[in-house]
């Protein structure tokens, strides 16, 4: 099913091209006709378009400019050109931006017939070599990660020499590093709900060690047959190598925090503080294993075990950040005034004072919250974050609170910010409007019959977008709001759970309970104690 669009001064002429020719009979479901280029471009911005035709001179934007506009912006639809005056000057730039026909004024129906036809025959027949194109490409890039992973094995476990063909694969055209070290992560446990899914969250747990732990450098990162995901530290020289593994020891209680809440496991790391050349790697793996293996009886040397301390009061009071639900919920929705809102609260002075570890809890609230938004959009921090990423690795570079505050704020922004206009799609742009809407309504019945109504598509279309986008049916993202700002309204003083009900659309107390209980583990009442 395709679309055209007229686009001609000439209201009368646009619509006789429009509705006097049978453009069923090529699979043209939609036509659509404007009377100039910006409305032309305003159209394209949100319906899809297959083909233009379109009048030359016309005020405000020309169709040689409009073709200029669409060539840079859409590459696969087709462009015909109509006009009542016969210059080569014309021919000349509608040849440069890809118009596949120049028609002469008035032109006969059957001409501007046999003229989409051809356009529509040459956008086919581009669509059909793309996709082929990309279908090999696709498989290419669905064996490259198991052909990387083998030779990783094979280079790091046997100590098989690789050529340069295989560096090559590896590593791209850069040189490798001339020193290496290893760091073992071992699963120790995982949460029972997340072990149904232990694949899929496999991939969680090693997009979080690059991003965290390894900072995003490109080192190789690999599992072996025993399940322990390996990472090659490769540098020109010692120091950078032991510096890198001294990054992913700092950065273990930031990460192993996230792999808890965002993959919901537990993990133990082992690193040697020793390097040697990169042909010798595979005897640091054999080491590290070996002692891996009898960490239970681990003596102090080469080997050391990072594991949290369950005592430490700065990972016990965790829990305190608790008190502040609600930010996550406007991350989610890119909800920007919201966010920062939450931020202002969350960095609050508290009435007895507090300490300077209470706001670097409240970082590492808002570091884990991005990056797990991240990881569940597909989408690498490096992609949006530019100079800020290195606030996500090394709080040790904020000098005050002021600056861990900015910090939050500006990468709060600019995270919402790239995805909103990431989302200029159609999916992500319904998904975040129906998100919008839900906020606004947050205290009424809302149904995704009306939802979809309002948003003018189907029920049924809308549920299935919303659950690719995010994971959640319309019905649980609403729940989980309702209930997000539930826990908001009992932190005020003096409101009555009856009443907070009645304020958030529920039916009656005991089925907004039944909701609470199920999403927080506790009934709202000990919720409001706590």
């Amino acid at each position: 099913m395709y679309s055209l669009l007229v686009v001609d001064d000439e209201k009368d002429v646009a619509k006789s091209i429009a509705y006097d020719i049978n453009w069923e009979e090529l699979d043209i479901t939609e036509v659509q006709c404007v009377y100039n280029g910006l409305e032309a471009l305003e159209y394209m911005n949100k319906r899809r378009v297959d083909v233009v035709l379109t009048d030359i001179r016309m005020p405000g934007m020309d169709g040689i400019r409009l073709a200029e506009k669409i060539a840079d912006r859409w590459k696969y639809v087709k462009m015909i050109f109509m006009t009542g005056y016969e210059e080569f000057e014309y021919a000349r730039q509608a040849l440069r931006y890809g118009v596949t026909e120049y028609l002469l004024k008035p032109a006969a129906n059957e001409e501007l017939f046999d003229a989409v036809k051809k356009g529509l025959d040459k956008l086919r027949a581009e669509l059909k070599q793309a996709a082929e194109k990309e279908s090999v490409q696709a498989q290419w890039e669905r064996a490259r990660p198991l052909l990387k992973e083998k030779l990783l094995q094979q280079w790091v476990i046997k100590g098989r020499e690789l050529n340069g063909e295989e560096g090559e694969l590896l590593w791209g055209k850069e040189q490798l590093g001339k020193f290496a070290s290893l760091l073992l992560l071992r699963i120790d446990s995982w949460d029972t709900i997340y072990k149904k899914q232990e694949l899929k969250y496999r991939v969680v747990v090693r997009k979080l060690i690059s991003e965290i732990l390894l900072k995003n450098r490109a080192y190789p990162l690999f599992e072996n047959a025993d399940g322990d995901l390996l990472a090659v530290i490769m540098e020109e020289d010692q120091d950078q190598a032991f510096a890198a593994i001294q990054d992913a020891t700092n950065m273990w209680e930031l990460f192993l925090y996230s792999a808890r809440t965002t993959a919901g496991c537990n993990l133990s790391l082992f690193y040697i503080w020793e390097c040697e050349k990169t042909e010798k790697v595979h005897e640091l793996y054999w080491l590290l294993k070996r002692h891996a293996d009898q960490h239970l009886s681990m003596e102090e040397g080469e080997l050391e075990e990072i594991r949290p301390d369950i005592s430490n009061q700065s990972f016990q009071s965790i829990g305190i950040l608790e008190e502040y639900p609600g930010y996550e919920m406007y991350v989610d929705a890119l909800d920007r005034k919201g966010a920062l809102q939450k931020i202002e609260e969350l960095f609050a002075e508290p009435e007895n004072g507090g300490k300077d570890s209470r706001f670097l809890l409240v970082y590492y609230h808002i570091a884990q919250t991005i990056l797990r938004a991240s990881g569940i959009r597909g989408i690498s921090i490096g992609q949006w974050s530019g100079d800020l990423s290195e606030g996500f690795y090394n709080y040790a570079g904020f000098h005050s609170i002021e600056q861990l505050k900015a910090w939050c704020r500006q990468v709060t922004e600019k995270y919402i910010e790239w995805c909103v206009n990431e989302n200029d799609r159609e999916c992500g742009y319904l998904v975040n409007q129906a998100k919008k809407i839900i906020l606004e309504r947050i205290d009424k019945n809302i149904s995704v019959a009306a939802l979809a109504e309002e948003l003018y598509v189907n029920a049924s279309h809308l549920t299935r977008v919303f659950r690719k986008e995010t994971g959640r049916s319309v019905i649980q993202y609403i729940q989980y709001c309702k209930i997000e700002r539930a826990r908001e309204l009992l932190r005020q003083p003096g409101i009555k759970i009856y009443q907070m009900a009645q304020m958030l659309g529920y039916e009656s107390p005991a089925h907004f309970n039944r909701i609470f209980q199920r999403q927080t583990g506790m009934t709202a009442k000990d919720y409001q104690k706590s």
